[in-house]
């Protein structure tokens, strides 16, 4: 069967696969106290579990709100998954898309200082791939409206910047533990903040959400058995194949479930949370070993970073000079055996009935829109080996040639004519 790298995953070893098989058959240990000295290894005083970064996000937004009452307008990412749009519009806030710059992936932080005041509840970060945004200017300029900063760092968990982990330097922090994240167990997410005001009313909108069924249980232990299984390269096209899986699909629904932490999560993130290092590490080289063999393919390049920025590079962006070349080099590294994706299908101002949620009637983006034309991410997990990165290489090399000789044509056709 023809080799093929999953965009994003983790393996699961034999110990971490059984920890799931026995937190199936008990209770099992709370992650309550890990979470806890989880939260102190990064350096804040409090961490709640939930269901997922955005059933995280949606309760933070919900709490805020409740702080703030008279704000109801939340400042986001105008690119950015699809989630975090749909949890402001579940707890009924309206959006403020931010401009991007498509050559850092990063906010446009004289726009963002022009913020309206009046009813500005929050500023959300991004932390694309785990580039990690400026969060204390953010933080200056949310404060200086009166409003809080939430870091979504569902991308970032293991980055650093100015000597900081990503997600602790705000108010309040989000961590994924979704398919595709830096700790990519299944799900879960998890919020820390050092603010004992925020963590009693996140501690009130947690107490009662409902527990995960039996049946869910062992639904979300079989996926992560079969997901480890065929993140395999030599199994992963027979899931990819599978288009009802919805494998990498990206969807704005509001109607997502809100519940606890499941015990399968919890199970895992116990035996796995202690190898993030490890896990940053080897994306890292692996990041880096494409920089050095990209750098060398004309029309594409790599968004820049603040030098006090380490990123964990969940997925290692190339930025094409326009979309026709990205849509190509998707088309022709999936042909290779390498999961390439555009991303997210679009800025978020483009989403389809998303002008009922925002908060201003000029919504769009252009920086942002250009980002989603022109993005493509490249594997970074275990499973890339040098000849992948080689062959990588060479195929963006070949996408290069064939769009310089379409280009070559086209300008030919125009002077005869």
């Amino acid at each position: 069967m023809k080799r093929f790298l999953a965009p994003a995953g983790l393996p699961l070893s034999g110990r971490q696969l059984g920890s799931m098989f026995f937190a199936l058959r008990s209770a099992g240990p709370s992650s309550a106290q890990y979470l806890q000295n989880f939260a102190g290894d990064l350096g804040v005083k409090f961490a709640l579990g939930v269901s997922s970064a955005r059933a995280a996000l949606y309760l933070v937004l919900r709490a805020l709100h409740w702080l703030e009452p008279e704000r109801n307008v939340v400042a986001m990412p105008a690119y950015t998954c699809f989630s975090v749009a749909a949890a402001v519009a579940r707890a009924g806030l309206r959006i403020y898309p931010l401009e991007m710059i498509p050559a850092s992936l990063d906010f446009d932080y004289r726009q963002m200082a022009q913020l309206p005041s009046e009813q500005l509840l929050c500023i959300i970060s991004a932390n694309l791939f785990g580039l990690v945004n400026d969060v204390y200017r953010m933080s200056r300029i949310a404060h200086s409206k009166g409003a809080f900063v939430v870091d979504d760092a569902a991308q970032s968990l293991g980055s650093f910047r100015d000597g900081r982990a990503s997600g602790t330097a705000a108010d309040v922090g989000i961590f994924s533990l979704g398919r595709g994240k830096p700790l990519p167990i299944g799900e879960g997410g998890i919020i820390v903040t050092d603010s004992p005001t925020l963590a009693n009313a996140l501690q009130r909108e947690t107490q009662a959400l409902p527990s995960y069924s039996p049946a869910r249980e062992l639904e979300i232990f079989l996926k992560n058995v079969l997901g480890s299984v065929f993140l395999s390269p030599r199994l992963y096209s027979i899931p990819n194949s599978m288009k009802f899986l919805k494998l990498g699909v990206t969807e704005f629904n509001p109607a997502f479930s809100v519940r606890r932490m499941s015990k399968i999560a919890e199970a895992l993130f116990l035996r796995t949370a202690r190898s993030l290092p490890d896990l940053v590490r080897s994306r890292t080289v692996t990041a880096n070993d494409l920089l050095t063999a990209v750098r060398q393919v004309s029309r594409f390049s790599t968004p820049t970073s603040s030098v006090s920025c380490r990123p964990g590079f969940v997925r290692f962006p190339l930025l094409a000079h326009e979309q026709a070349q990205r849509d190509q080099a998707v088309r022709d590294l999936w042909r290779a055996g390498i999961g390439a994706t555009p991303f997210y299908p679009s800025a978020i101002c483009d989403i389809a009935g998303i002008d009922a949620h925002m908060a201003v009637a000029d919504f769009h983006r252009p920086g942002a829109e250009e980002i989603a034309r022109r993005l493509l991410t490249l594997p970074t997990h275990s499973f890339v080996q040098s000849s992948d990165i080689q062959r990588i290489a060479s195929t963006l090399a070949q996408t290069t040639a064939k769009r310089s000789e379409f280009f070559a044509v086209r300008a030919n056709v125009r002077s005869t004519s």
